[in-house]
């Protein structure tokens, strides 16, 4: 069983919006396919507009919706008009929807979203919890078992309209209240196989209540969920049966099937990529618009070996794009703080294009990297080495950045990043530059450079970004214009 809220398909679409087409307007199918529109809308800054009535400036639509199991909206054409292009996506598919245009996660049947919990075709094989999930919960006042609590039975108000037939109730209520309960569904129309109460010398515990309800749930074999109201006896129901539970109160969910990752759909020969594991890349841009001729791609601790730090895994996947990306002919890496802006391609005059910067170096002797980088590396680490690429004969080099990184997926590139992941991995401080550096002179490499200035119009430096980052380039630190007395501020003399 799958099943997914709304803060499930938040997540999901923030992880979209990396992804994101360069298109000129989103529009949801309705009802269910509104959501993930708006929050799409909310997270790209794109306009989100009516599926019957897009504006005839629209010439690049996303129709999307929240779930799929086969491609209907795109069989039916839905949204096309004259002189538009329409892309179809959808957050959660399985069977052919997996080939539509844009997907969010994969999450195969059985199913079931919080926004049809109660108006699926599963609803006969799920157990709902009565107070708190169909009507309102007594309040401790209401709870005397005598006339108070006869009064909350036959007036409580109901939560949701239910218009499917549900598969069980099952309710810590006792049996004594049998008749009540049942004429009260009867009035509010909430129709079931089998109301499941507690015997009448129940005790009013969350553990007795709990125990009562995960018994029944393991012993009834075609029940496949349980919906409960409270947060903790929904947590302990999922412990003792060991069955899927969900917490309509606060959307959370136990003992569920995960939903899986699509693979990169190749469209290009080409791809841009970044990185965000664990502490690094956790400001990945989440409104990319990809340029004509590439993929986009975010790769995550779930793309890496999982025997690395987060650390290690982000320069794994930075060193090893060509056998990442293999099925492409070229990759683009790109740090969190760099954002494409138009095609990059002019700016590539060669196989092997790195970043350069003058005043930072990748030179561990000369500690001008970043202040954060300075801290992070012992004096012990840093001398040890020195040592060790001294003794193998290194030299200093010119000043590669891994900033940005273009590679043609050829044979020497290959070779040139298992030989700078094996320097990496002897690394005492685990820095990619000087790695790169000594792999480039060992295979006697001889990348081309890009500077900031040269990439300004098409891929930005966000400063900023890399500050909130922990990293403040020690180059601003030497032109910064020494900070005047209040008193030289005003002009005053002394």
């Amino acid at each position: 069983m799958f099943y997914a809220g709304y803060q499930d398909m938040w997540r999901v679409v923030q992880d979209m919006a990396t992804r994101m087409p360069d298109v000129d307007a989103i529009a949801g199918v309705p009802v269910s396919g509104l959501a993930p529109a708006g929050m799409l809308s909310a997270v790209t800054g794109i306009k989100a507009v009516p599926l019957d009535c897009v504006p005839a400036n629209v010439k690049r639509l996303l129709v999307i919706e929240d779930a799929s199991g086969f491609a209907k909206f795109r069989n039916q054409k839905v949204g096309q008009a004259d002189g538009r292009e329409v892309l179809y996506g959808s957050v959660y598919v399985c069977g052919a929807a997996r080939d539509l245009d844009f997907v969010g996660v994969i999450a195969d049947k059985p199913r079931v979203f919080a926004w049809n919990l109660f108006k699926s075709d599963k609803c006969g094989r799920i157990a709902y919890d009565m107070d708190g999930v169909l009507c309102q919960n007594p309040t401790a006042d209401q709870i005397d078992y005598g006339p108070k609590y006869d009064a909350f039975i036959s007036s409580t108000l109901p939560l949701r309209v239910v218009r499917r037939r549900l598969g069980w109730i099952v309710t810590g209520r006792m049996e004594r209240y049998r008749a009540a309960t049942e004429a009260w569904l009867d009035r509010n129309g909430i129709q079931c196989g089998q109301l499941v109460m507690a015997g009448d010398n129940h005790q009013h515990t969350l553990e007795a209540h709990a125990k009562h309800k995960a018994d029944w749930y393991v012993a009834t074999d075609d029940c496949m969920m349980f919906v409960e109201s409270h947060p903790r006896q929904a947590a302990r129901i999922a412990e003792l049966s060991g069955k899927p539970v969900v917490c309509y109160e606060t959307d959370q969910s136990w003992n569920m099937n995960a939903a899986q990752e699509p693979k990169a759909q190749k469209r290009h020969d080409r791809i841009i990529y970044t990185i965000s594991t664990g502490n690094y890349g956790r400001h990945a841009p989440r409104n990319v618009r990809v340029p004509d001729g590439w993929d986009y791609a975010v790769l995550t601790s779930a793309d890496c070996p999982g025997y690395l730090t987060s650390k290690q895994q982000a320069a794994w996947a930075k060193i090893n794009a060509c056998r990442i990306f293999s099925e492409y002919e070229a990759s683009l890496c790109v740090d969190d703080d760099m954002t494409v802006l138009q095609d990059p391609t002019p700016l590539f005059r060669g196989p092997l294009v790195f970043l350069s910067r003058e005043k930072v170096s990748t030179w561990h002797k000369d500690l001008k990297i970043v202040y954060s980088e300075r801290r992070a590396i012992t004096a012990e680490q840093r001398d040890a080495e020195i040592l060790r690429l001294t003794q193998a004969g290194f030299a200093d080099s010119p000043n590669y950045m891994t900033g940005v990184i273009y590679r043609e997926h050829n044979d020497a590139n290959m070779a040139l990043c298992d030989e700078w992941w094996y320097w990496y991995s002897q690394s005492e401080t685990m820095r990619d530059q000087p790695s790169l550096a000594v792999a480039c002179q060992k295979l006697g490499a001889t990348p081309a450079t890009i500077t900031e200035d040269g990439m300004r119009e098409h891929i930005k430096h966000d400063i900023r970004r890399a500050e909130r980052n922990g990293v403040k380039y020690m180059a601003e630190e030497q032109t910064k214009a020494p900070r005047k007395k209040r008193s030289q501020r005003r002009g005053d003399t002394l």
